[in-house]
């Protein structure tokens, strides 16, 4: 396997791995975690305003996770081709949130292919900002930092909001991208939201394609060890697809019981069985409205939900991209009911970290606030961002137990929503959507990163 030419952007050369033989000469458990790219990403927008990588050769990689950063060691002769012939070694870990559990492993797994860490030729582009990162400050000297979900949204396929339209009146009050659904505190925001009266037409939520999240479920089945879908062998992933299908039938046909989804879903799921009762007892008698009726974007940019897939065997046959899951959008479009509605609810995980759902609502120009990370508001000053102090107290942010967090959130949704001055207090915060529109603009644009490679 030879490093070839491939496109040129201003004085840089990219240089590509022979595609031809890269998943056929590595192990499956390195191909499905890293791959060659063509280029950097927005390296062609940075362009238009002149800014150009320093290094004159480039070879791009993409990984999954910087915990897979040990697995560089099965392609050392091909990073040591490179380093010999002046060529920049770009490893893109930008989509990683970085979790502070992984560091310990990551730190030991840096550690095994040190050798293969060159000081000039090597690079690892993440989105976790540098103070915020927790692994051994020996490796930070290879990093660079950019802000991916900010830039992924704005280059993306979404227009800007206007701010001004909340004087327009608005079809929801309260919209929800909640990205993978079997995550338990985002189940206990929903289930406390419904359970207080907001689970009419006034609420949209959209959710990640549920089937995305079976391999969460049948990784605890028969003592399955947790791992992505694509360490799982034939038999395991039969039983992947067999779940799809049990869990359709569930939504659509209504074929297994509250006690069958309380014994082979609730009580099969690490995170599920860890809830508080009462969540549990609502979730089992209304697992359909919690986690399944939740439209998302196909692969055509129509909104799309499982129910209109139910024919799935045969519509897959017609038109693949359009009814294989595989095949959404969901993280790159922002559906339109967003736009119309007065407030979001970003759900990020525990992490110290911003994906898409918290730059979309941003982009759309709608107040939002963060249902679940302890330190949101903090790190969105840190980045010039302004919280919505006009609308909520973030006293909440300071509890430690999540399911508090999210209590005394929903008893200001509530008071909120109450309040008939509702629509009035969200058409005054027009001022830090607009800040904060014109801050995400500011980081988007900013491409002086690409400098450092």
């Amino acid at each position: 396997m030879q490093i070839i030419k491939g496109p040129r952007v201003g004085e840089t050369t990219y240089y590509l791995f022979d595609s031809n033989h890269w998943n056929e000469s590595l192990p499956q458990k390195v191909t499905n975690v890293i791959q060659p790219s063509q280029w950097l990403k927005f390296c062609d927008i940075a362009a238009e305003q002149n800014i150009f990588p320093t290094s004159r050769k480039i070879l791009v990689l993409t990984m999954e996770r910087l915990v897979f950063v040990h697995r560089l060691k099965h392609i050392k002769d091909l990073l040591n081709q490179c380093y010999d012939e002046g060529v920049t070694v770009v490893l893109d870990v930008a989509i990683d949130d970085i979790p502070e559990y992984h560091c310990e492993a990551i730190d030991q797994h840096f550690q095994e292919v040190e050798n293969l860490l060159h000081e000039h030729y090597f690079k690892i582009l993440i989105s976790v900002p540098l103070r915020r990162l927790k692994i051994n400050p020996k490796y930070i000297k290879y990093v660079v930092y950019y802000n991916y979900w900010a830039y992924h949204g704005v280059y993306n396929f979404n227009e800007w909001g206007d701010p001004q339209k909340v004087h327009d009146g608005k079809k929801y009050d309260f919209s929800c991208m909640i990205g993978r659904i079997f995550r338990p505190p985002r189940i206990y925001f929903l289930t406390e939201m419904f359970q207080n009266g907001f689970s009419n037409d006034r609420f949209f939520t959209c959710a990640e394609p549920f089937a995305m999240d079976i391999v969460d479920l049948i990784s605890t089945f028969d003592g399955f060890a947790s791992r992505p879908k694509f360490e799982l062998n034939d038999a395991e992933n039969y039983m992947y697809y067999n779940m799809i299908d049990i869990l359709r039938c569930c939504n659509f046909k209504l074929e297994i019981s509250p006690d069958k989804i309380e014994k082979y879903v609730i009580n099969k799921h690490q995170g599920l069985k860890t809830l508080p009762e009462r969540t549990k007892h609502y979730l089992k008698h209304w697992f359909n409205k919690v986690i399944f009726d939740h439209p998302f974007v196909d692969g055509h940019g129509e909104t799309t939900s499982m129910a209109e897939m139910d024919n799935y065997e045969q519509n897959i046959k017609q038109n693949y991209k359009k009814y294989n899951i595989n095949y959404t959008h969901w993280d790159k479009l922002i559906p339109t009911p967003v736009y119309d509605s007065y407030i979001n609810f970003a759900m990020e995980g525990i992490d110290p970290y911003f994906s898409e759902k918290t730059y979309k609502p941003i982009l759309a120009g709608v107040p939002f606030v963060n249902v679940i990370n302890k330190s949101f508001s903090k790190m969105f000053k840190e980045l010039g961002f302004e919280p919505y102090y006009g609308l909520f107290d973030y006293s909440f942010e300071t509890q430690d137990n999540p399911y508090k967090r999210v209590d005394s959130l929903v008893n200001q949704i509530v008071q909120l929503k109450n309040d008939r001055h509702f629509e009035m207090r969200v058409a005054d915060q027009v001022g830090v959507v607009t800040h904060n529109q014109e801050q995400l603009k500011k980081i988007a644009n900013d491409f002086n990163y690409i400098k450092e490679l």
